[in-house]
């Protein structure tokens, strides 16, 4: 056996080459893909946090204004707008200084509640939701809470 067929015993041909780089770039896609997913994954856990954060300042605030405040007509306001910023929500260490998207909010008095007629007099709910569009995905939250005449707000002040 002479040098020249042990040289082309060695060596890869074209179809071994291809399939090889085939590989590597599904392995990359695949890499990418999972990347992009994540990232978005991200971004969406960020806003569903802001929005809770939100909702959680305005329930928060209800409580403690005095009864009298809460059942008086404007008092709390039943539409709200409130910003995300992407250089306000720690990303502009990556870049972002401008760009966001605002949440529009609502904000419910309920008093006619199905309870025990001893609280009824005395027992509010109060519901704040919120919408927001990041893009073109549209999304929605809510959160609901109880305000009693007796409540918090006696013992902040």
């Amino acid at each position: 056996m002479g040098p020249a067929r042990k040289r082309h015993q060695r060596a890869f041909s074209l179809v071994e080459t291809v399939v090889g780089m085939v590989m590597v770039g599904v392995t990359c896609l695949a890499l990418y893909s999972g990347m992009t997913f994540g990232m978005k994954t991200l971004q969406g856990a960020r806003e569903t946090e802001r929005a809770t954060q939100i909702m959680e300042e305005k329930l928060d605030t209800v409580r403690l204004y005095a009864w009298d405040k809460i059942l008086t007509s404007g008092y709390i306001p039943q539409r709200f707008t409130n910003q995300f910023a992407l250089a306000d929500a720690g990303l502009a260490g990556l870049g972002y200084t401008s760009g966001g998207f605002n949440y529009y909010g609502t904000s419910t008095v309920a008093s006619n509640l199905t309870v025990s007629p001893t609280y009824k007099k005395d027992l509010l709910q109060i519901t704040i939701s919120l919408s927001w569009t990041n893009g073109s995905m549209p999304h929605q939250a809510s959160m609901t809470t109880f305000v009693a005449r007796y409540g918090l707000y006696t013992y902040v002040y």
